[in-house]
């Protein structure tokens, strides 16, 4: 993808301090290392949690360069479509679940 003359999404692999576990490619022995997955979370933060794990485990995140997934969050369409002067937003439309279990992730988290 290109914008500007520019490519949209860095070509280079880099390391990170945080990812997202949807689409990623883990290392099965360090994630048993590490504890795997909180199954506490269930949605929302498994990835700072995992992130933290690694980060802790003294390991590094890397993004590689030229892999990208295209993903749309909460379903956003054109019935979520909000218009205000001349910007165009979309409203996530996620459940009242999603919304209750990203809250308390955040809460749960926050303990350690």
């Amino acid at each position: 993808l290109v914008l500007d003359e520019r490519p949209l999404y860095c070509t280079e692999t880099s390391e990170i301090e945080m990812v997202v576990t949807s689409s990623s490619i883990i290392d099965l022995r360090l994630y048993s290392k590490v504890g795997g997955f909180d199954e506490m979370l269930f949605i929302g933060y498994i990835d700072r949690d995992y992130s933290c794990k690694v980060i802790n485990a003294k390991r590094t995140i890397l993004r590689l360069g030229n892999v990208f997934v295209y993903q749309e969050n909460g379903y956003a369409n054109e019935s979520s479509k909000i218009t205000i002067g001349n910007r165009t937003f979309y409203a996530s439309n996620y459940s009242s679940e999603r919304y209750y279990y990203a809250i308390r992730n955040e809460l749960y988290l926050r303990r350690f």
